[in-house]
């Protein structure tokens, strides 16, 4: 729960700008995002 939590504000907050910055597809960055939060936590 509280990663969902963090996933949700984070790929609301910056999705966009690591579409933009790598030039990666939306899918592909909530993969990532998904991926980074739950190594961190």
């Amino acid at each position: 729960m509280f990663a969902d939590l963090i996933q949700g504000f984070i790929k609301d907050k910056i999705k966009d700008q690591i579409t933009k910055s790598i030039g990666i597809d939306s899918g592909k960055a909530d993969g990532a995002i998904t991926d980074v939060v739950d190594s961190l936590l």
